[in-house]
C-alpha cells in the first residue's frame, strides 16, 4: 500500500516543479540553404526562448553543424553567430540564421544540424521542394514519436506464424499556437494465446504545452484483439519531459575545438486519470459498469551518437501503474498447467507495465530493437510474466509548424 500511494505522490511533486523550458522536447522541422556560409532553421513548436537560441560568437553558439562531403570524410563546421533573420520576428516565423565559418560544399551529400541544449534535436539540410514534401521528423523516444511500428520475431510454439505488433498513429488536424487536436490510434497484438500485448485504442485527443504537458484523451473506445473487453473512456493526463545534452569538444578542419553532443538523457514523468464505461466483458465475471483508474508513469532514455553502421544507441526505460477504484477485468497466465486456457476474474489489484529497451539506430528513422516487458495492458489486462523479444523499430514525429 506505501509503495503504490509513494510512487504517486513522487511522480506529481517532481512534475510539478518542471520549468516551463524543460516541458517539453525540442524539435527542428527544417534546415534550408540561404548563401554558400549561412543556412535557416526553422524552429516546431513548442518554441524554445530566443535567447538560449541566438549568440555573437562561436564560444557562445548552441548549435553544431556537420558535413560528410563527396569523399565521405566528415568535417566539423563552426558556426559565427546566430540570429533572427533581419526583419523577421522569431516568435512569428520561427526562424533562426546560422553563420558558419567556412563555406557549405555544393556537392556535399549530407549536412547535418544540431541545437546543442535540451534533447539535442537534429535536421538534415534539404532543398525547398524536399522541405515542401516533408511532414515528419525522426525522433528518439519512443513516447515522443506520433507514428511508432516494432515488429517482433517470437519463438514459434507451433505451425501458426508466431508475431508481435506494437504500433502507433497520430494525426493532428487543428493547432492554434501551444494547443491542438489530433486523432490517435495504437494497435499491440501477440499471436501467442496466454501473451500480451493485446490492446487496441482509438481516441480523440487534445493537447496544450505550457509549464506542464496537459494531453487529453477526450473520448474514445479501448478494446482486446477478440473484443471480449470493450471500454469507452476518457483519459485526461499531465506531465512534464525533461532533458540534457552533454556536450564534448571536437576539432574541426582548421583544428579549431568545437561543441558536439556526447549523449543526451530524457525523463518524462505524468500522472493521470482514466475513466469511462465498461460495455463489454468476459462472462462469468462481476466487473463494474464505471471505470475509474489512477496511472502514474515515468519513462527514460539516454541517446548516445555514434560513427559508422551504427548511427546511434537508445537506451530506454519505463514504468507505469494503473490503480483502479472499481472491479476490472485481469487475466492471470502466470503458472499455467499446461494446456490450460487462462482464466479471468475482476479485481481492484494495481496493473504494473514495466520495460527495458536498447536499440541501435541504423539510420534516423529505422533501428534495431531489443525490448523486455512484464505486466499487463487495459482493456483486458493480460498479465505477460518476463517477455525478451528482438525486432525492427521505425518511429517518427509529426511536424507541427
Amino acid at each position: 500500500m506505501l509503495t503504490h500511494r509513494a510512487a504517486l505522490v513522487a511522480l506529481v511533486v517532481v512534475a510539478c516543479s518542471a520549468t516551463e523550458a524543460a516541458a517539453a522536447n525540442y524539435a527542428l522541422f527544417a534546415v534550408r540553404k540561404v548563401a554558400p556560409n549561412q543556412v535557416l532553421v526553422y524552429v516546431a513548436q513548442p518554441l524554445p526562448p530566443l535567447a538560449s537560441l541566438t549568440c555573437a560568437s562561436p564560444a557562445s553558439c548552441p548549435w553544431s553543424v556537420e558535413m560528410i562531403d563527396s569523399k565521405l570524410s566528415r568535417q566539423l563546421i563552426g558556426v559565427t553567430a546566430a540570429a533572427e533573420p533581419s526583419g523577421q520576428s522569431f516568435a512569428q516565423f520561427q526562424l533562426i540564421v546560422l553563420t558558419l565559418a567556412k563555406e557549405l560544399e555544393p556537392e556535399a551529400i549530407r549536412v547535418s544540424v544540431t541545437l546543442l541544449l535540451n534533447n539535442a534535436p537534429t535536421q538534415t539540410l534539404k532543398t525547398m521542394e524536399a522541405e515542401a514534401r516533408s511532414r515528419f521528423t525522426p525522433v528518439d523516444s519512443s513516447d515522443d514519436a506520433t507514428v511508432y511500428v516494432s515488429g517482433i520475431m517470437a519463438p514459434a510454439v507451433s505451425k501458426h506464424t508466431a508475431y508481435t505488433i506494437d504500433a502507433r498513429a497520430k494525426y493532428w488536424f487543428w493547432e492554434r499556437g501551444l494547443s491542438s487536436a489530433f486523432v490517435t490510434g495504437e494497435y499491440k497484438a501477440d499471436a501467442r494465446t496466454n501473451a500480451d500485448p493485446d490492446s487496441t485504442s482509438l481516441f480523440l485527443t487534445f493537447d496544450r504545452y505550457s509549464s506542464l504537458i496537459m494531453k487529453w484523451d477526450a473520448i474514445g473506445i479501448e478494446s482486446n484483439r477478440k473484443a471480449s473487453v470493450v471500454n469507452m473512456m476518457s483519459r485526461p493526463r499531465v506531465g512534464s519531459a525533461l532533458s540534457h545534452a552533454f556536450l564534448a569538444t571536437r576539432a574541426d578542419a582548421s583544428g579549431n575545438e568545437l561543441s558536439v553532443v556526447k549523449a543526451s538523457i530524457g525523463l518524462d514523468l505524468w500522472f493521470g486519470i482514466e475513466t469511462g464505461l465498461n460495455l463489454k466483458h468476459d462472462d462469468g465475471i462481476k466487473a463494474d459498469d464505471f471505470i475509474l483508474r489512477f496511472v502514474p508513469e515515468t519513462k527514460a532514455y539516454l541517446v548516445v551518437p555514434t560513427t559508422g553502421l551504427i548511427n546511434k544507441i537508445v537506451f530506454s526505460a519505463g514504468y507505469a501503474v494503473r490503480l483502479p477504484v472499481t472491479d476490472e477485468t485481469f487475466v492471470e497466465t502466470r503458472d499455467l498447467a499446461a494446456g490450460a486456457s487462462a482464466v479471468p476474474s475482476a479485481t481492484q489489484r494495481a496493473r504494473h507495465l514495466a520495460k527495458l529497451g536498447i536499440t541501435f539506430k541504423l539510420t534516423d528513422w529505422f533501428g534495431v530493437e531489443g525490448q523486455y516487458s512484464y505486466g499487463s495492458l487495459p482493456p483486458a489486462f493480460q498479465i505477460v510474466n518476463h517477455s525478451g523479444k528482438i525486432g525492427i523499430v521505425f518511429q517518427a514525429k509529426q511536424i507541427r509548424r
